[in-house]
């Protein structure tokens, strides 16, 4: 027999079996089960202490997958305060590969450089950012033709 939840309800649940037709099966408010559900490693809005929080609990390779999530997230939206916490904090330090990519071969300078979108309101959060991963040892190898390589000589040189 098995429990299956089938309400908005948190402890209704009903067993299946095989039972002949046209039996009434009654939910079975005795059964509670805690459902837990597993933790976020790609929240859409990170924050230092949500990140701080999460890896009190995870295993190194969920560790490992929520800082790239963020790392990649902070640099697109110019999160200077979040890759700040990433790169200077030791626990998530540990875990921050600056070498990383995305599924498209973007490295976080050029996740920085390019933002999302045309928000121009974010171009000085993305230079400080920019300039934050090349102090750090962020990935300067091109992508996209070499297109990291000579915004970023650009920008920093100013």
């Amino acid at each position: 027999m098995k429990c299956y939840h089938v309400s908005s309800q948190p402890h209704h649940w009903v067993t299946l079996a095989l039972v002949p037709p046209m039996t009434v099966i009654e939910p079975l408010d005795s059964v509670s089960v805690d459902v837990v559900s597993p933790p976020d490693l790609h929240p859409l809005y990170p924050t230092p202490v949500q990140i701080s929080d999460l890896l009190t609990s995870l295993s190194s390779a969920d560790k490992s997958e929520l800082i790239a999530h963020c790392a990649s997230r902070a640099s697109t939206f110019g999160d200077l305060p979040l890759l700040l916490h990433l790169i200077t904090e030791p626990r998530a330090r540990a875990h921050l590969d600056l070498g990383t990519r995305d599924e498209d071969g973007l490295g976080l300078i050029s996740l920085a450089i390019h933002g999302f979108g045309g928000d121009n309101d974010r171009d000085v959060e993305r230079e400080e950012c920019v300039r934050l991963l090349v102090t750090h040892g962020a990935d300067m190898q091109p992508d996209n033709g070499m297109l990291t390589f000579q915004l970023v000589r650009t920008s920093c040189s100013s």
